[in-house]
């Protein structure tokens, strides 16, 4: 079972953004940007029009490309490697197993929901890391789902802290005259890309094969050592 802290992986995210907060400003702004301006567009030529359909499509694709490009980035960002905003534009070729996961992430979740409420919150903790397995491990749909459960396994309450958390943390910014969501959403939406990065580190270094020394089979004759001169 992985061990975290929600204090420290808000900790080691406000780290990032403050090193590279221009950068998390822009990709934000820029996902935020398009997803306004295709809002207005779509407002201003009728959502019941064929032509509001088709914007509405284009508007829905684009979301799903800059999501996957903002876990690159992110991604980036934690295992401090170079992130440049060219990278929000990189992840196209996930879109159709993006889809295709997301399509039966959101069906299972809403299923869950139906039933009681809580199997849809288990299901959303369980597999919602299953887009930055894809962005960041090139995993197939189902195989995506499988390492998110396994990285997840025997921390939901944990992870039901972070989200409460997380959602707090943003509400106090919005209680700070919405100001203080300037710097409440980016530091929150690193914290994901963080906590995904420790929990995939916590298990592999669980599963890392320990090292013996290699006995010496019985049959071998001990040398002694020369004398010393």
């Amino acid at each position: 079972m992985s061990a975290f802290r929600t204090g420290d992986i808000l900790k080691e995210s406000w780290g990032i953004f403050k090193e590279k907060m221009l950068l998390v400003w822009l990709v934000l702004a820029i996902m935020w940007g398009i997803s306004f301006f295709f809002g207005i567009f779509q407002e201003n030529v009728g959502e019941e029009s064929a032509f509001g359909a088709l914007i509405s499509l284009v508007s829905f694709v684009a979301t799903i490309l800059l999501e996957l490009g903002m876990i690159r980035v992110f991604l980036n960002l934690v295992d401090h490697k170079e992130a440049k905003i060219e990278q929000l534009f990189s992840e196209s070729h996930h879109f159709f197993r993006y889809l295709g996961a997301f399509i039966l992430f959101g069906l299972g979740v809403l299923i869950g929901l139906i039933l009681l409420i809580i199997p849809g919150i288990y299901i959303a903790l369980r597999y919602g890391f299953f887009a930055y397995f894809i962005v960041d491990k090139d995993t197939k749909i189902m195989e995506s789902f499988e390492k998110s459960a396994n990285v997840t396994k025997g921390i939901k309450w944990q992870l039901i802290v972070f989200a409460l958390a997380m959602l707090g943390v943003n509400i106090l910014g919005f209680l700070c005259l919405g100001i203080g969501l300037l710097f409440t959403i980016p530091v929150t939406s690193l914290s994901f890309a963080v906590l995904y990065r420790r929990l995939v580190s916590d298990v592999q270094a669980s599963v890392k094969p320990v090292t013996t020394p290699e006995t010496v089979p019985s049959d071998t004759p001990l040398v002694p050592p020369a004398p010393v001169a």
